[in-house]
């Protein structure tokens, strides 16, 4: 369908005539052409509207009309159809430095926007100016600082003196031996010597067994008609362009299906599993020293036929009280904190839970 075409309107700027119909290219009133201050709008603002008050331009009008926006001629500012080529106001004839009405209303614009600009700069800073109050933010900052300083109060390090009555040590050495043992696993050890091997369940995989028929409620969105939308383009010459699309319309019905629901069962899956006799460094024995108030030591060992010397293991801890307390308690520390320790010395340390942290130098 091809666009109406709706009339527009100019008021004049000399004699302030309003509403003067776009067809009319000087003011009925005092007789003045319209120049670069016309600035072309409609009436009507909705379809309704335009159709109600016959803002159509019929056939012979929209023919007699330029097809384009008008052009102001430069020499004594008066707009002509775009169809002319000689100025009907001083008998110019058009060129390049004749700018059309869209030209004209963009140049006017432009020092609009700086002056918008300008006006959004100078009332940023009252804007600025008008500070919201700092009190809640003040008082939830407070409130973060409070329940940080109770989880350092009650959780972080904190300092305390300790009266030492004894330093303990204990020293392990592991024995390993070479034994011949029995094992299980899903592949055989190229040195091992199978004693049997059957087949046992690996895992279980998922198979599926039926279906199961269910029903289920759903939403759809679905066209339920259209309408039809309109919209309108300023042609620069006094007139304005109908344009109609068609939007369709859309709502949501439920609706209900029946559906096959899979049903799995567990399965499981056999593989061969092997039993086995294999030589193997195991864990043996324990070589364990200990004592209070000396120098730690590793204990002398003996190593039979087919044993080595395995992990070896280090143990250091106080017996000691806070300083005010009567409680003797006994903590786990680190080598390097037991050395710097003295039986019946008062020392500084960092404690959280309940254990020693650090020496407080």
């Amino acid at each position: 369908m091809a666009d109406k075409i709706v009339m527009g309107y100019w008021d004049c700027p000399y004699c302030d005539k309003k509403g003067i119909q776009g067809t009319l290219r000087e003011c009925p009133q005092c007789g003045k052409p319209r120049g670069n201050d016309t600035k072309f709008y409609m009436k009507s603002q909705t379809h309704e509207e335009v159709v109600n008050n016959q803002e159509y331009l019929s056939e012979e009008q929209v023919q007699k009309k330029g097809k384009g926006a008008d052009w102001l001629c430069a020499y004594c500012g008066s707009y002509n159809s775009a169809v002319e080529k000689i100025c009907k106001g001083c008998g110019h004839e058009r060129d390049e430095e004749d700018k059309t009405y869209f030209e004209v209303k963009k140049e006017q614009a432009a020092p609009s926007e700086h002056l918008v600009k300008q006006m959004l700069k100078k009332t940023a800073q009252p804007a600025r100016a008008k500070k919201k109050s700092k009190l809640p933010l003040f008082l939830g900052a407070v409130g973060i600082v409070f329940w940080l300083w109770l989880l350092v109060f009650f959780f972080g390090p904190k300092t305390r003196t300790i009266l030492i009555s004894e330093k303990l040590w204990e020293y392990n050495v592991n024995i390993e031996k070479y034994q011949y043992v029995s094992e299980s696993d899903w592949e055989l050890p190229g040195e091992a010597e199978e004693v049997t091997s059957k087949k046992e369940i690996h895992h279980y995989k998922q198979v599926l067994d039926h279906y199961e028929k269910k029903t289920r409620t759903y939403s759809e969105k679905v066209q339920t008609g259209s309408h039809v939308e309109y919209s309108y383009s300023d042609n620069g010459d006094g007139t304005f362009s109908e344009h109609s699309r068609t939007v369709p319309d859309y709502d949501y019905v439920t609706k209900t299906e029946e559906y096959d629901d899979p049903v799995y069962v567990s399965v499981p899956v056999y593989k061969k599993k092997y039993y086995y006799k294999i030589w193997r460094w195991k864990p043996f024995r324990d070589v364990t020293t200990s004592g209070k108030n000396n120098d730690p030591y590793f204990g002398e060992f003996t190593l039979a036929d087919k044993e080595r010397e395995g992990k070896k293991t280090k143990k250091y801890s106080i017996k000691a009280r806070i300083k005010k307390k009567d409680e003797w308690k006994v903590y786990t520390v680190t080598e390097e904190m037991w050395k710097k320790m003295r039986v019946d010395k008062e020392i500084k340390v960092k404690m959280s839970m309940g254990e020693i942290k650090e020496i407080v130098e």
